[in-house]
């Protein structure tokens, strides 16, 4: 069965949103998102209902200014994994990688365990939205998982480097 993001898209087909990111979906049991512009706004919410009807087995977590939950609980990794493991996305059912400044997060719902859920942390997402996919962070975790993830801010570890001249009078 066809799994789509909108009605009139097919399976396979890459849809973009505002720029910031893409989504495809095909015949091979691979969701994959790509990450175009990290700098830009994301609606989380809009990117979880996106990722539930392609069957992405994922939570959206936009960082909380007033939430204080720990981390999510991972699971144990599977048996016989560590360095010598070249397959990630079949042993954990996801995997991260940047093509140049993109970043493609390629999720195989198939592989993820029953009661477990990959979780995509975007803690900037409410506090600091020019900076929406900025530290993006996924990971597995056990199912359930928190309701809220903090919030975090973005310093430019350059910024002491280049410090800004005060204004002239």
């Amino acid at each position: 069965m066809e799994k789509s993001i909108r009605a009139r898209i097919r399976a396979g087909d890459a849809v973009a949103f505002g720029q910031t990111y893409t989504l495809q979906s095909g015949g091979d049991d691979l969701v994959r998102l790509t990450v175009l512009e990290s700098y830009k706004p994301v609606d989380a919410a809009q990117l979880q209902r996106d990722l539930d009807r392609l069957g992405a087995r994922t939570h959206v977590y936009a960082g909380e200014p007033d939430c204080h939950a720990p981390e999510p609980e991972s699971p144990a990794d599977p048996p016989g994994d560590g360095d010598g493991n070249p397959d990630w996305l079949a042993t954990h059912g996801w995997n991260i990688e940047s093509e140049g400044l993109k970043h493609v997060l390629t999720i195989r719902p198939s592989a993820i365990p029953a009661g477990v859920q990959l979780y995509i942390y975007l803690p900037m997402a409410k506090v600091d939205p020019a900076n929406g996919f900025r530290e993006m962070e996924a990971n597995l975790m056990k199912t359930p998982g928190p309701t809220c993830m903090p919030s975090k801010t973005y310093s430019n570890p350059l910024a002491s480097l280049f410090p800004t001249p005060p204004p002239t009078p």
